[in-house]
């Protein structure tokens, strides 16, 4: 499973899961930064990637949300409060979690949103 992290997160946390052994792509390494979801959401479906985001207006945004179900994306929400996280912060609760996000993700259907909880929890969202 890929992760792909959204321009909100860092770029250092895709480095770091990769440095684990996870396979990571952040948003800038593909696309440039000012590139609009609607355009790159389509091509994290084609790759078959799980989209990672701290951005919960997406799922609210009537183009993306649309994008985001018509192509069947995974998407996982980050809890509320992890941006106010330093990135260290940001950095070592992803090494502590990505085993456990991982496989629950990996139970999930295809196309699910899911908010992933401080524990690392995560849950389907409707």
């Amino acid at each position: 499973m890929t992760l792909f992290l959204d321009n909100d997160l860092s770029p250092a946390i895709a480095e770091v899961l990769r440095q684990v052994d996870a396979d990571a792509v952040h948003l800038r390494e593909r696309f440039d930064p000012a590139t609009p979801d609607e355009e790159w959401l389509p091509c994290v479906a084609q790759e078959g990637w799980v989209l990672v985001t701290a951005d919960e207006r997406m799922r609210k945004r009537p183009a993306q949300r649309l994008v985001l179900e018509a192509c069947g994306i995974t998407g996982l929400f980050l809890f509320k409060g992890f941006l106010r996280l330093q990135k260290r912060e940001q950095v070592a609760w992803f090494v502590k979690h990505l085993t456990a996000i991982e496989q629950q993700v990996g139970r999930l259907p295809a196309g699910t949103s899911a908010r992933v909880h401080h524990n690392g929890k995560v849950e389907p969202l409707p």
